[in-house]
């Protein structure tokens, strides 16, 4: 019984070590950032002023590059940052911004943020997952961003 608490106490060791030490890993903008089968690129991202504060909206490319699967994504995927304050995503979200992406398919899509005024650049994650997901990509892959001048 001690072996294996210990063995545990070992791996949850090394995951939140990997958690906390990730590399951060800058994507130029419109390539693919690919988990697993599935791909997302931040193509541009434009200003469209609303008051004192301003709405943000990404276009990105999902692709889907699994043989059989299909893929259903939503609003929650792509996340935009000010630094390292997060976005809110604009409500209610674009019906476009939900769907079904079967295998072999790609498309582009637009997603809407709440922001400051005046963002000169901000950066664009992707988390397939929610909490656990953005955990998990974090662990395995790093925290995969890409940085992007907005458009006014």
């Amino acid at each position: 019984m001690v072996l294996l608490g210990t063995v545990l106490a070992t791996m949850l060791g090394i995951v939140a070590g990997r958690y906390i030490l990730a590399s951060d890993r800058d994507y130029p903008v419109a390539s693919p950032i690919q988990f697993d089968d599935f791909a997302f690129s931040a193509l541009a991202v434009k200003e469209i002023p609303a008051g004192s504060t301003s709405i943000y909206e990404l276009t990105a490319k999902i692709e889907n590059k699994a043989k059989r699967v299909d893929f259903h994504f939503d609003s929650n995927i792509p996340q935009m940052f000010n630094g390292r304050r997060k976005l809110a995503v604009a409500n209610p979200p674009e019906p476009e911004t939900e769907g079904t992406l079967h295998a072999g398919e790609s498309t582009i899509r637009h997603f809407r943020f709440y922001g400051s005024a005046g963002q000169k650049k901000v950066t664009i994650r992707f988390y397939t997952g929610g909490d656990v997901g953005e955990f998990l990509d974090t662990v395995l892959s790093g925290r995969a961003h890409s940085l992007v001048s907005v458009k006014g």
